[in-house]
């Protein structure tokens, strides 16, 4: 029951939707159905994490029908109703907050009731909003569109009489609407290429390319400019086009939507972090402050919630720029945007690796080797780190050798038996396994001067398919 949708749903609405959703319960206009306000006050004080274990379909049943016998199918029933009601009243929260939508479904609504005088008068107060936005992206010249197309195909409306500029308009519109999206979804298709390594054919965008500057709504165009910079971006034309983006989207990014502005950062992420990849450290500094650009305007949170992956890659950054201390502000102040069933794996990881890299490698294995990970990526990159400052700990205390033999053997084991890992990286990490533990075992004999060592340095080198490989090759040579 606690897995169901209804829960999710419920789970996603804030203190003040929670008050507003009994209101609509109780509003006899929404629900004519009783039981789902007492279905309510079952559920009331569970909220707002609705896990609590008394969350059972039979005790819900006890509850709304005291004395009856258990009926499986009423409950399901319903739950389905009440998930019904529940996203209805969503979409009408929703709907407060989209005026270009509202408007939209209102000059419908005019055209449609035979309110010719009010369905024109509406056409033209949108149109009015679209034309006087500064910086109009995608959605802006489909409404356009759409707005016009409405009233000019209005049975009402004398198409022969009408003002042939306001065909030319709609046209305009649909053509600017087809060029953004057509550049916008090719810088997609451009990144994927590089970080996939394939090649797509795709369709008109050389034509696009070579006549959207024929568009006279197009000329002065500040989204147009910059979806065209960031399909030349990724496509590796000019490096000095990074600049240019970048700039843009500091001096605009609060004019623009919250949409357009992730899509410039996301990017220019992207291009920066393939850069450093690439051996190009100048643009370590760039990425990192790309991050505290992303933090400080608000555009890496999305619904008060900032993923796993981009938390992770921000720490790492910051200590790949030796930011110790602002990593550590970062995690403390920042953890709360993350899922709660992850939270704990993923700042553990990241102060291991913060730990680390301030060579407090007691501190990093105090942390790492005992933490039960929510997920095997994260005990995947956490045991490889444990493994790491073990062994920088072994250099210097050879006591640790059985602890470090002992917790490879184990990360060995879980890399064999783990089914939800991909191949490729159970491979890569069992040969960074066994490459350590000969590195370990020839330390330990003192056999660090003989052949051994380098027999197995150049296998080391050998290898393509090998995890930490430059960290392996950097402690033969120590």
């Amino acid at each position: 029951m606690r897995k169901s949708k209804l829960f999710a749903l419920l789970r996603a609405l804030s203190k003040k939707e929670f008050r507003q959703l009994e209101k609509y319960l109780q509003s006899p206009y929404f629900n004519t159905n009783e039981q789902l306000c007492q279905f309510w006050a079952f559920l009331e004080p569970y909220q707002p994490e609705f896990r609590h274990e008394n969350l059972q379909k039979k005790q819900l049943f006890e509850f709304l029908f005291p004395g009856q016998a258990y009926n499986d199918g009423k409950v399901r029933k319903l739950m389905t109703a009440m998930s019904s009601t529940v996203e209805d009243f969503l979409l009408q929260e929703h709907l407060k907050k989209r005026d270009g939508l509202k408007w939209t479904l209102r000059q419908e609504l005019f055209g449609m009731r035979n309110l010719y005088k009010y369905f024109e008068r509406e056409t033209e107060k949108i149109i009015e909003h679209y034309e006087q936005k500064n910086y109009r992206d995608i959605d802006d010249h489909l409404m356009q569109w759409h707005t016009r197309k409405n009233y000019f195909f209005h049975p009402d409306t004398n198409r022969y009489g009408a003002n042939e500029a306001d065909l030319r308009q709609m046209l305009n519109s649909l053509d600017v609407f087809f060029v953004l999206s057509k550049l916008k979804v090719s810088g997609e298709m451009r990144s994927r290429e590089r970080v996939l390594n394939r090649q797509y054919d795709i369709w008109m965008l050389e034509e696009v390319k070579s006549q959207a500057d024929a568009i006279a709504a197009l000329k002065d165009h500040t989204i147009f400019n910059l979806y065209r910079d960031v399909l030349e971006l990724q496509e590796g034309k000019s490096d000095m086009v990074f600049d240019k983006i970048k700039q843009q989207l500091y001096l605009h990014h609060a004019h623009f939507t919250s949409d357009v502005a992730q899509f410039c950062l996301h990017h220019l992420l992207n291009y920066a972090i393939w850069k450093t990849n690439q051996g190009k450290l100048e643009y370590l500094p760039q990425v990192f402050n790309l991050y505290q650009f992303g933090l400080d305007t608000r555009l890496l949170i999305y619904q008060q919630r900032i993923t796993d992956t981009t938390f992770t890659n921000i720490a790492a950054i910051g200590i790949r720029n030796e930011a110790f201390e602002w990593v550590e502000h970062f995690i403390e102040n920042y953890q709360e945007y993350l899922d709660q069933k992850i939270r704990s794996s993923v700042c553990t990881l990241c102060y291991g690796f913060l730990h680390y890299s301030r060579h407090e490698l007691d501190k990093a294995i105090e942390l790492l080797i005992d933490f039960d990970f929510s997920n095997d990526y994260y005990y995947l990159r956490a045991k490889t780190l444990l493994l790491r400052s073990l062994y920088e700990q072994f250099v210097k205390d050879p006591s640790l050798y059985h602890v470090l033999i002992a917790q490879s053997k184990a990360y060995e084991k879980f890399l064999r038996r783990n089914k939800t890992i991909g191949e490729y990286q159970v491979e890569v990490h069992l040969n960074f396994v066994k490459m350590l533990r000969q590195m370990v075992k020839i330390r330990y004999q003192q056999r660090w001067e003989d052949k051994a060592h380098q027999k197995l340095w150049e296998k080391m080198n050998q290898m393509q398919q090998l995890a930490n490989k430059d960290w392996l090759l950097m402690q033969m040579g120590n």
